[in-house]
């Protein structure tokens, strides 16, 4: 594992980055594999293009994130005519609320944390 991040060791840190010789690159550990997806598309029922990412962890689960792009000034009624839309087509609200990234690195740390534990 070493041998892997030495690279990040050089002089080819950013100059931005003054912490970095205090980085202990040995002790990190890396999460994975996760794999994702987007796609932008159109549906006719929907005024605006849609971005779907879709994240897929290796235990088989899966999160979709769906978005829109609108002007600041339409912002409310381009949210309340997606949500619309979606709950529409079907779409469940995650009432949680997490990050996709939030999801995968809780995902993750819990599989470091029972490796380390075993």
């Amino acid at each position: 594992m070493s041998g892997s991040l030495s690279c990040l060791q050089t002089s080819s840190r950013p100059s931005w980055s003054p912490s970095a010789d205090k980085v202990a690159f040995d002790g990190l550990t890396v999460f994975g594999p996760l794999k994702a997806h987007r796609r932008k598309f159109e549906d006719p029922a929907c005024p605006w293009r849609i971005t779907a990412e879709l994240w897929k962890r290796e235990d088989g689960a899966r999160l979709i994130e769906a978005s829109i792009k609108a002007p600041v000034a339409h912002a409310a009624v381009a949210i309340a005519g997606f949500i619309a839309f979606l709950a529409e087509v079907g779409a469940e609200q995650d009432l949680e609320q997490q990050t996709k990234t939030r999801w995968a690195l809780n995902y993750h740390a819990a599989v470091a944390k029972t490796a380390a534990d075993a």
